[in-house]
């Protein structure tokens, strides 16, 4: 009974605030570490304590993980280099025998790097707690500032939040996550209009299977509610038609990845994902990003008594191949992070 009520109050926050936060044309499926990007996938219902923090801590939960992290991102767009940006950073501290953890996570999405008369991101800071009600079921959730960043206009401070389910059974984990970015206000849009805008809410499923302790296979789901969006230009309603639908409104990730490769700490990942991205007319170019990416693990203090760890995280995902058939714009995003961990 407590899971089925944790279940219904997990699902119905989406529902429940449907009237103030509808939706945000330029809001994309953004992946912002290392392993996310590498697998293509937010990773919700991952095993990986670096996308978790980000994405689901309740696996930091369950391990009993301490985290500190710090990740940039940039992108290669038609040729061009985009500018080193940042891509997260935060904590995740778990007190001793307890059920209780807290967090506070900076993130910021970027819809486009390039080019620069494009370029969108989304910002979001939440400070958050994960309890362990039982041991294969954590629920977490985070609050906190957000703003939007489009081109050189830069929203007033908004309102955002995030709720998280992991259950464990055995070699399968799976994961929930509903997202609520805000509503952003500026005057300052083109040169001095006033532009008002809610972003949508995002909801995404992942189930994780280990077929080995450290090999296995992740599939994804997401949906973006883009028919709630609100664009009002100058008092104005120019919410765009955009054109939804699967890869849009829908996209969806499928990944493997090996750990502790043979005796060595390193490890690999590799994933498709399916989904789309609006061009400036609001079409939907829909594609295939090919994702990999991989990273080492070592002991930081071999004598404490707990064991503490540094790990680098590298990650790309790749529009270039694919784009020919969709006229996507040729697009490599790549993304670096380094952590210190304490079990």
């Amino acid at each position: 009974m407590q899971k089925i009520q944790l279940i219904s109050i997990f699902t119905s926050v989406l529902f429940l605030t449907h009237y103030e936060l509808k939706a945000i044309p330029v809001y994309q499926n953004g992946f912002q570490n290392p392993v996310s990007i590498g697998m293509g996938a937010l990773g919700v219902g991952l095993s990986h304590p670096v996308s978790g923090m980000y994405n689901n801590p309740g696996y930091l939960n369950q391990q009993g993980i301490s985290l500190v992290d710090l990740g940039i991102n940039s992108s290669i767009y038609g040729g061009n280099y985009s500018p080193i940006n940042p891509g997260g950073f935060g904590g995740y501290y778990k007190f001793s025998d307890s059920k209780w953890a807290i967090y506070g996570v900076y993130s910021s999405m970027y819809s486009k790097y390039l080019p620069d008369r494009e370029n969108v991101n989304l910002n979001t800071a939440h400070l958050g707690l994960s309890y362990q009600f039982q041991e294969n079921l954590v629920l977490s959730m985070g609050v906190g500032p957000s703003l939007v960043h489009r081109f050189r206009s830069l929203s007033k401070w908004s309102f955002s939040g995030k709720a998280n389910l992991l259950y464990t059974l055995g070699d399968v984990s799976i994961g929930g996550m509903v997202e609520i970015p805000g509503r952003f206000s500026r005057e300052d849009y083109r040169g001095g209009e006033e532009l008002l805008e809610t972003a949508p809410e995002r909801v995404s499923f992942g189930m994780e299977y280990r077929i080995f302790p450290n090999m296995g296979v992740y599939a994804e789901a997401r949906k973006i509610f883009w028919e709630r969006s609100e664009f009002l230009l100058n008092g104005i309603d120019e919410t765009p038609d955009w054109e939804r639908g699967i890869g849009a409104e829908w996209s969806f990730s499928g990944s493997f990845y090996w750990r502790n490769i043979g005796d060595s700490k390193w490890e690999i990942r590799s994933g498709l994902e399916y989904g789309g991205a609006y061009d400036s007319s609001g079409k939907n170019l829909r594609s295939v990003g090919l994702a990999g990416g991989f990273g080492y693990n070592w002991k930081w203090d071999e004598e404490s008594e707990k064991e503490k760890n540094l790990s680098i995280q590298f990650g790309l995902l790749d529009y270039s191949i694919t784009s020919t058939k969709n006229n996507r714009s040729p697009e490599t995003i790549y993304s670096f992070s380094l952590s210190y961990l304490s079990y």
